[in-house]
């Protein structure tokens, strides 16, 4: 959904692509804040790769070459990382084999009329 940024229309996943380019930055969200006179503005949430640092002011001079002003974030949050899930295994218990079938199947010949069995059709 665009943030509206005094009239003008801000897609947050450019700006999102944009921040992702930095060398510094792992993982970028944008979100719409209200603005008294703009209406809204973007607000960055950004995630460091370990052990990099991005200063303000390196940023502000990449990230302003790199957008339109109503794209650039005036504001940018570095947040730590949280732990992501790990998918769930299920358990010995609950991994029953499944269910025995009969491979010999029925398979119908229009031509006879009649139904048999795929073995008897192989022959």
């Amino acid at each position: 959904m665009p943030i509206i940024r005094g009239g003008f229309h801000a897609d947050p996943r450019v700006t999102e692509e944009v921040l992702g380019t930095h060398t510094a930055i792992s993982t970028a969200a944008v979100i719409g804040v209200p603005h008294e006179s703009h209406g809204e503005v973007n607000k960055a949430f950004v995630i460091l790769h370990p052990g990099a640092d991005a200063t303000p002011d390196e940023r502000d001079a990449r990230d302003r070459t790199q957008m339109a002003g109503y794209t650039y974030p005036p504001m940018v949050k570095i947040v730590e990382p949280r732990p992501t899930p790990q998918p769930a295994r299920p358990s010995s218990a609950n991994n029953q084999p499944a269910p025995h079938h009969d491979v010999t199947s029925r398979c119908a010949t229009p031509e006879k009329g009649h139904i048999q069995t795929a073995q008897q059709a192989n022959r």
